[in-house]
């Protein structure tokens, strides 16, 4: 169910797109532990969710793919359950070892039309965990310390994320 405060979406104006938050997740805000979540709808294996830097570019000059996905310093959650991750780990991996964050795509993972999928922040572990129907579906440890994030959601074909 979607926060008592929060303003009703219209699901047929939503026909892809990306929607990124404007408030930054960061321990100076008191955000120690931060959650975003969505109901997909339609199209789902097209529709993605996750966390960008918010100091690295404005939202209008980000660099984006045909899922309405950040290509840069970002972790991206899929609907066909892979995980793109480009975000730095402050050095706690090597730089050729940062790729080694992402997921590949598992069906056991998945979500589709009507799930409900969230992403779990604990900037003060540095974790991100990926939660699906209420499940804990991924985590990844390495977030970078000290650096703002923003939650954004992406949907690439009609009736994406909603």
């Amino acid at each position: 169910q979607p926060h008592p405060l929060s303003r009703p979406v219209d699901k047929g104006a939503c026909r892809g797109g990306t929607v990124q938050c404007l408030r930054t997740i960061e321990i100076a805000n008191g955000d120690a532990l931060s959650y975003f979540e969505l109901r997909a709808s339609g199209r789902s294996e097209l529709s993605c969710l996750g966390v960008v830097k918010a100091d690295s570019h404005e939202p209008d000059s980000r660099d984006y793919d045909f899922l309405s996905s950040p290509t840069e310093e970002c972790a991206m959650f899929f609907g066909n359950g892979g995980l793109r991750w480009t975000l730095g780990t402050d050095g706690a991996l090597p730089p050729d070892q940062v790729s080694s964050q992402s997921a590949i795509p598992d069906p056991s993972r998945a979500f589709r039309g009507g799930d409900r999928v969230g992403m779990v922040v604990d900037l003060a572990a540095g974790k991100l965990g990926v939660v699906v129907n209420g499940r804990l579906a991924l985590v990844r440890s390495h977030l970078p310390k000290g650096c703002p994030l923003r939650f954004v959601a992406g949907g690439g074909g009609a009736g994406g994320a909603g």
